[in-house]
């Protein structure tokens, strides 16, 4: 097991990707930014934050309907 995870409890490429997925997220609460320009063009990235956001739409659809 590598020392960054022993320490983080998770890969540095998760790590790095949920970092990554926290700032977008911030940025799309805090600016007028369209979601398109918000993620860099990294295909790894866009795609975990696709997933993410996918997840996240399921999850307050669910909760709203379940309302």
């Amino acid at each position: 097991m590598s020392l960054f995870r022993k320490t983080f409890g998770t890969p540095m490429t998760t790590f790095i990707i949920q970092h990554r997925i926290s700032h977008a997220q911030q940025l799309l609460v805090t600016t007028d930014d369209n979601t398109l320009n918000i993620p860099p063009k990294s295909q790894p990235f866009q795609r975990s934050l696709q997933s993410r956001l996918r997840m996240l739409t399921t999850d307050a659809s669910q909760d709203a309907s379940s309302t």
